[in-house]
């Protein structure tokens, strides 16, 4: 095991990768997704919308839904 570059090379890459996945940042919508479940009904668009997506969004990615998230909720009437 000591000494073979095919492993440390392999072991490198899942490091950088390792790496490049933690550094990520991201926005937890979770407490959106549980604010739009007790405060819009379940036919909304925006409500179907939220709960179908991930519970965790790369910042770039929440920054775009943001603004549909919020042109759906001025649509939805309570």
């Amino acid at each position: 095991m000591n000494g073979n570059p095919a492993q440390k090379s392999q072991k490198n890459e899942t490091g950088t990768l390792e790496n490049a996945c933690q550094s990520r940042k991201t926005v937890d919508i979770r407490p959106l997704k549980a604010f739009v479940c007790a405060n819009y009904p379940k036919d909304s668009a925006l409500y179907e919308v939220v709960v179908a997506d991930e519970d965790f969004l790369d910042v770039a990615e929440f920054a775009v839904k943001v603004g549909i998230f919020l042109k759906l909720s001025r649509r939805t009437k309570n």
